[in-house]
């Protein structure tokens, strides 16, 4: 099966590195315009030489209102692959309030923020549009180390559901979350 993207604006957060690097090569190769975010720009520099089609923003999107500001600029965007996210193990009892801030600023703030500006977008074009949030099977397991990272993944699969609900109505279909270890249920 053939998947193609030709005449499609993507944007992808946490493209730098892993699976949101994959992602982002991925979409250049089915034709797709490639908006990549990552904080580091070395990674976004490795990215644009491999493809013309992507355009590099490096960008912290921990941070709400530079992120709102940054995003203005970069036009419509059809599909939208929130993948950013954190997970810094750290035992109960030594949690700071800035360990917390940290792990949701990322994890689940930046899908709100991103997530909101970009599917306003897709209705007011009336074309409607895509949107994918990559969460983790430890959204609905726990390990030892890692509760504040479990709890940002459960927001986040509560938080897709969510915007399937909102924004499915008005064109904006196909919101999921991906998480590569178990089957990813669509809501549309």
């Amino acid at each position: 099966m053939e998947i193609l993207f030709h005449g499609k604006r993507a944007l992808v957060t946490g493209a730098g590195k892993g699976i949101g690097r994959a992602l982002t090569l991925k979409l250049a190769e089915c034709g797709a315009e490639v908006v990549a975010v990552s904080r580091t720009q070395s990674d976004l520099d490795a990215l644009k030489k491999e493809s013309p089609k992507i355009q590099p923003l490096c960008l912290d999107i921990s941070n709400w209102e530079l992120t709102k500001n940054a995003l203005k600029s970069v036009g419509p965007i059809d599909l939208l692959v929130n993948n950013a996210g954190i997970m810094e193990p750290k035992e109960y009892g030594t949690y700071t309030e800035q360990d917390c801030d940290k792990t949701f600023n990322i994890n689940v703030k930046a899908i709100v923020n991103i997530g909101q500006m970009i599917a306003d977008g897709m209705k007011t074009r009336g074309k409607g549009g895509a949107i994918v949030n990559v969460s983790s099977v430890m959204g609905f397991t726990v390990a030892p180390g890692y509760g504040v990272y479990c709890a940002s993944k459960g927001a986040v699969d509560q938080l897709t559901r969510s915007m399937a609900v909102e924004f499915g109505p008005c064109n904006v279909s196909r919101i999921f979350f991906l998480d590569l270890n178990r089957p990813a249920p669509t809501y549309e």
